[in-house]
């Protein structure tokens, strides 16, 4: 069975647990695998909007760009796709690029997880551009 078509399941796996601060060890410990389940299962609307802002910001600097919401999109939709097509590259873009200028609303480049919150809040479009389930 060819679940992750053409995407490497590593590569957004590190995204993940790196949300959670596994660190550079890089060691999965069965304490911290409950802990992602429990936040993505039972967590609360806050808490899994934060865990999903901490998936985004790859550097670890409390605020995403739009390379970064880019790059894990890619990571999604390589893994989840069977083929990814031109059109598929542009849907991508379309989806970043919408959901990144009505959460950057004063045009820093960057987004803090308060401006995260408040622009899914007021438009929850964007929760489904960026395959956030809350």
């Amino acid at each position: 069975m060819d679940v992750y078509h053409m995407g490497k399941p590593l590569e957004l796996a590190e995204m993940v647990f790196g949300a959670t601060g596994i660190g550079e060890a890089k060691v999965l410990t069965f304490e911290l695998f409950m802990r992602v389940l429990d936040v993505t299962v039972k967590g609360n609307k806050e808490e899994k909007l934060k865990f999903a802002f901490d998936v985004y910001d790859l550097r670890n600097m409390d605020q995403i760009n739009r390379s970064e919401i880019m790059f894990v999109l890619e990571a999604m939709f390589k893994l989840t796709s069977k083929k990814m097509t031109f059109g598929d590259q542009s849907d991508i873009l379309t989806r970043t690029t919408a959901a990144f200028d009505a959460m950057d609303k004063i045009k820093y480049y960057a987004v803090n997880f308060d401006d995260f919150k408040t622009a899914i809040e007021q438009e929850p479009w964007i929760a489904e551009a960026l395959n956030i389930n809350y």
